[in-house]
């Protein structure tokens, strides 16, 4: 949930309760509130900070949080997290306190609803993100995006034809890349005549950037993974994973 301060005119004032677009510059980053985004001010023992300002009510930088891609905007990541639980109880017993202390309010811009659902059986990993996104004039567009992911078993035959594939792929990207420079060398500055050259350098290229983003992706998702092994109630978001 991100939320923004209010924008008021230097000169004549004609509506009080008039707020700007989304910006990132202008997003409300106050560490704790009390319930119904009251002040926090004063000093107060740890063991009693989390009764006063609970979870939902502190910011959480956007250090642990993914960036989220709206409609209109792209949030960062940034913002106030409610976790609901693992069933229905816990749910609804959360909903009811945002609900009854005005969690979402006027200078509400995003609310993100994720959850993630794992079949091992299958080794599917499903994500589903539910937004809605509120503009200054009060209108809400709702939309969802569901993903899916496969996380490979390194036990099973299909797992192996898998990395296979990835090597001779790469493998087959090199060979390419070798033999493109040993032409460039034979022909010096009119192998850049030919426009089929140039099909070639794009193709290894996008070769290239292909094998980086995978590894990159893989390298986010077992990172993720081992979070919610670690801890099965840490609150992770596997939105940038699919991105």
């Amino acid at each position: 949930m991100t939320l923004f301060k209010n924008f008021h005119s230097h000169k004549r004032i004609i509506n009080r309760g008039c707020y700007d677009l989304y910006n990132f510059d202008e997003e409300d980053k106050t560490p704790a509130n009390l319930p119904g985004w009251e002040p926090f001010s004063g000093s107060v023992e740890w063991a009693n900070f989390s009764e006063l300002c609970p979870v939902p009510w502190q910011y959480v930088p956007n250090e642990e949080l993914s960036p989220s891609w709206g409609y209109f905007d792209v949030h960062d990541g940034g913002g106030y997290v409610a976790d609901l639980g693992y069933n229905s109880s816990k749910a609804q017993a959360v909903i009811s306190d945002l609900i009854e202390y005005g969690w979402i309010d006027r200078q509400t811009r995003a609310v993100l609803l994720e959850f993630t659902i794992y079949n091992p059986n299958m080794g599917y990993l499903i994500i589903s993100a539910y937004h809605f996104e509120i503009l200054p004039t009060g209108y809400g567009y709702p939309f969802s995006k569901i993903d899916t992911l496969l996380l490979k078993s390194t036990e099973t035959g299909f797992y192996e034809f898998y990395l296979i594939c990835q090597l001779l792929f790469i493998m087959m990207a090199f060979v390419f890349f070798i033999v493109e420079m040993y032409k460039l060398y034979r022909a010096k500055w009119t192998y850049f005549r030919y426009v089929w050259n140039w099909v070639e350098i794009l193709r290894i290229l996008l070769s290239v950037l292909v094998v980086v983003f995978y590894i990159i992706k893989s390298k986010l998702i077992l990172k993720l993974a081992a979070i919610v092994k670690e801890n099965p109630f840490a609150t992770v978001s596997f939105g940038e994973a699919v991105t």
